[in-house]
């Protein structure tokens, strides 16, 4: 962020990319995790993860849904050169926020991204859709990032320890009030 934040959220693969221009990044605490999914029309002849061989699988290129599925295509003998990768990315003419509508109108056979598109497709789909995955095969972590510098910092290190402590009293009282977090997401 050039400075503009103390501490900030990521997703390890972009926070590991962005390690290696700037070695000072600090991964401090793991906020959430989300295991990958693949969700394909069982209308396009899917009914095992081996079946996408041929299929034309939407992605974003040259990222962790890309690996992920390379990842999981590698448990059934496949790899990515064993389907069509359809390509969307933000701020293009095939953004992510496509794949539901691409899976529904049949121009892809199976997403394979994060969060919220794979629920999204899922949802568009309805009935027709299955889905295949293995938190053990790749799960992404979320992480609260900092530099070493504010870390170096007196001041600036009491207040990222006080922050991290607010984070994990909260999600200590979502596991015993998740009412409060649902009302939250909801009201957003």
């Amino acid at each position: 962020s050039a400075g503009q934040a103390d501490v900030a959220l990521n997703s390890e693969t972009q926070a590991l990319r962005g390690s290696y221009p700037h070695p000072d990044l600090r991964f401090i605490l793991t906020v959430a995790e989300c295991p990958y999914r693949i969700v394909a029309r069982r209308s396009a002849g899917i009914a095992r993860l081996a079946d996408l061989r041929g299929k034309r699988v939407g992605t974003q290129l040259e990222s962790s849904a890309e690996f992920f599925l390379d990842s999981m295509l590698r448990t059934v003998g496949c790899t990515t050169d064993d389907v069509t990768l359809v390509a969307f990315m933000a701020k293009t003419q095939a953004p992510i926020s496509q794949l539901p509508e691409a899976l529904c109108s049949g121009r892809i056979d199976a997403v394979a991204l994060w969060e919220p598109q794979v629920q999204r497709a899922m949802a568009a789909i309805g009935k027709d859709a299955i889905e295949f995955y293995d938190p053990a095969v790749y799960t992404e972590k979320f992480n609260l990032c900092t530099r070493q510098a504010n870390l170096d910092d007196p001041a600036m290190r009491g207040r990222i320890v006080a922050f991290v402590r607010a984070v994990i009293a909260a999600a200590r009282q979502l596991r015993v009030e998740p009412d409060i977090g649902w009302r939250l997401v909801a009201e957003a």
